[in-house]
């Protein structure tokens, strides 16, 4: 009897493991074959080349003004015209109080700059005197042509300067609210034309710019040094005699004061970009086909193509009449540090806009702003670390190629411009949210490796599953 209830033993372990076994592959054995769901992570090679910018609009949050020389990238100079704002409805003290004009001075302030510290520039002052007036409405690009506006002349002043003011102790530049400044005293003839206009212009920006139209500021002198303008003022000083009693007796004080002429959003001001060897940058990268350069202000983007139609025909083929989900889709762009040997180095732009070329023109324009369901621009930012600029395209190319495969457009590439950008943001709690974005107006320049690098071109990585 134990042989018997040992051997029955046996038979029921050996039937339960078969019936285990049997249970794991039981949805394999009644799901038909076509059911299986896959993954797939297929890399694209994108096409890429140069894009030279004539000009850029001006959105006025920016101004440059001097000339800089990089070896490679050429010269850049910047001149800036710019209208002031009159103090609405300032009147002066009365005739009987003898006002009288001292001086005119302007205050150019600046944050930061580009180039050699301690390189001359000599800055010129004319009036816009031109046949053409700066309109407030008006749209303006960096190529504006100043001979329109200012002839050019007649010199209101000039002075020489260093970007660092070594007139100005160490202790106050380092502090954190100290704020360069250029300060120079016009001549006396415009401070005594101010002076006397009519209290009456002083009722409108409209009527004060027609009988001052502005200031063309230009860097007449070295080629080493871009300042960042923050802030331009106009300011008039002048005094007048005070008369009063006092305890019977009259008492006459002197009495200085000043106006102020900003240079502020109520009014316009334009930078004028010009890049004298463009030419020969343009020859210079011509043979260079492993590399797209992007350098700004107005000077050269880069363009990368999204083949729709090769991306979404690949997916269909491997697809095989599955339903297609899309997961992700990651561009990584990889910087190059081209002409390092340079003694003076390019910024390398921290956040850059891939838009689609057909609404690149307009995108500043109409203050648009990248969204998370964007189907028009994406915004990357540059890794540090990796040395790239990080694009996630899921959205996007979910939109594009769902849509193809569907049969929904007839849109087969996107041909998407690369533009360095200022982003602005707004802070809550431990969140930030764009809140501005402009196409970047420093100094900044940078390589990447291009669709056809040889070891590393521009790819795009496509995760998504069949089911």
């Amino acid at each position: 009897m134990k042989k018997l209830y040992f051997l029955f033993c046996i038979i029921c372990s050996f039937c339960l493991v078969a019936c285990e076994e049997n249970n794991e592959n039981l949805g394999n054995a009644v799901k038909p074959e076509g059911d299986e769901i896959f993954v797939s992570v297929d890399t694209f090679f994108l096409p890429s080349s140069n894009q030279f910018i004539n000009s850029v609009y001006l959105q006025n949050d920016t101004l440059l003004l001097g000339e800089v020389y990089h070896p490679f990238y050429g010269t850049t100079k910047a001149d800036i015209l710019a209208q002031v704002a009159p103090p609405l409805n300032y009147t002066y003290p009365p005739t009987e109080q003898n006002p009288v004009v001292d001086s005119l001075l302007l205050f150019i302030y600046y944050k930061s700059w580009y180039g050699a510290s301690n390189s001359p520039i000599e800055i010129s002052i004319y009036e816009l005197n031109g046949d053409e007036t700066i309109t407030y409405s008006s749209e303006y690009y960096s190529d504006i042509n100043v001979g329109d506006y200012s002839k050019k002349d007649i010199l209101m002043g000039k002075t020489i300067m260093t970007s660092i003011d070594k007139s100005v102790a160490d202790s106050i530049r380092n502090d954190s609210s100290y704020t360069p400044v250029i300060r120079y005293k016009l001549e006396d003839s415009y401070a005594q034309k101010l002076f006397e206009l009519p209290e009456s212009v002083y009722k409108n920006e409209e009527d004060f710019l027609k009988e001052f139209k502005g200031l063309y500021i230009t860097s007449t002198f070295g080629s080493s040094t871009m300042l960042n303008i923050s802030k331009i003022d106009l300011r008039l000083f002048y005094h007048y005699t005070r008369r009063y009693e006092i305890d019977g007796k009259e008492v006459e004080d002197v009495v200085s004061s000043w106006i102020n002429f900003p240079a502020n959003k109520d009014v316009r001001q334009l930078n004028s970009i010009t890049h004298p060897q463009k030419e020969d940058f343009k020859t210079k990268i011509e043979t260079i086909d492993s590399l797209n350069f992007v350098a700004t202000p107005a000077s050269i983007y880069t363009k990368v193509n999204i083949p729709i139609k090769t991306i979404g025909d690949q997916i269909i083929q491997k697809l095989n009449g599955k339903t297609l989900s899309l997961n992700r889709a990651a561009l990584n762009l990889e910087t190059v540090n081209f002409g390092e040997t340079s003694d003076i180095q390019m910024p390398i732009p921290s956040a850059m806009l891939l838009v689609r070329e057909d609404f690149a023109e307009n995108y500043f324009k109409e203050n648009n702003l990248p969204l998370t369901n964007d189907t028009v621009a994406i915004i990357g930012y540059y890794n540090s670390s990796t040395e790239e600029y990080d694009f996630d395209l899921s959205y996007f190319t979910k939109k594009y190629i769902k849509d193809y495969i569907e049969q929904k457009n007839t849109i087969d590439e996107l041909n998407m411009l690369l533009i360095p950008v200022d982003v602005k943001l707004n802070y809550i709690d431990d969140s930030s949210y764009i809140t501005g974005i402009n196409s970047l107006f420093k100094i900044s320049g940078v390589a990447i490796r291009s669709g056809q690098h040889p070891t590393s071109p521009i790819k795009l990585k496509i995760t998504y599953s069949g089911f």
